[in-house]
């Protein structure tokens, strides 16, 4: 081949195409493989939302001092997760509308 010959230049631009190519065709692969995961129910991709966890509540308590209006969801959530447990085990669930500080109902 010549050296002034546009061939190299094509070549080169073909190879890098079909580099792109290969990897959004990848990328989306991956990503049917995780929507179809989640469809099974083995992970939590995009439409599920997984459990918070202690991480994220740790987070949660932690920032409460500096947002006094996040400290209800706590509440709500701690309340949550004793309606569940009391439902798992079979007894009544409790009754969780307290008014006062030492748990009394008013």
């Amino acid at each position: 081949m010549r050296p002034d010959c546009p061939q190299p230049a094509i070549i080169r631009r073909v190879k890098i195409a079909l580099i792109c190519l290969g990897i959004a065709g990848a990328w989306y692969g991956l990503h049917r493989l995780a929507v179809w995961s989640e469809h099974r129910g083995w992970i939590f991709y995009r439409t599920k939302r997984g459990p918070l966890g202690s991480y994220g509540m740790a987070l949660i308590q932690a920032t409460t001092p500096f947002a006094p209006e996040v400290e209800h969801v706590i509440e709500e959530q701690q309340a949550e997760e004793m309606r569940a447990e009391a439902t798992e085990s079979g007894a009544p669930p409790p009754d969780l509308s307290s008014d006062t500080e030492d748990g009394t109902v008013t």
